[in-house]
């Protein structure tokens, strides 16, 4: 189970905040949140090296002014087998 990935994208106004709001599940293995705007190369907003309880997440994301679009994607990295759940992807803009 070592690297796989899952991603979303939504649409966004550039200049404003939008909020990133997921579930993960506990996992003593390493978990990245990335974020990329219009197809730029994406960068990591949370990383995860320790056991978390399961628990709703929330990033505030800054999406960068004249941006239309936003694709997250959530990477795994394990070497056993534990698991990492994501469920009810959302991003809200304000």
């Amino acid at each position: 189970m070592s690297g796989r990935r899952q991603h979303t994208t939504a649409p966004v106004t550039g200049g404003r905040t939008a909020t990133l709001t997921y579930y993960r599940q506990e996992s003593p293995q390493k978990g990245e949140v990335l974020v990329s705007y219009d197809g730029a190369a994406p960068v990591s907003v949370r990383t995860y090296t320790a056991d978390v309880p399961s628990r709703t997440e929330n990033v505030t994301l800054q999406i960068p002014a004249g941006a239309t679009t936003v694709r997250v994607r959530f990477r795994y990295t394990g070497g056993n087998n534990w698991y990492w759940v994501i469920d009810g992807v959302r991003i809200a803009q304000s």
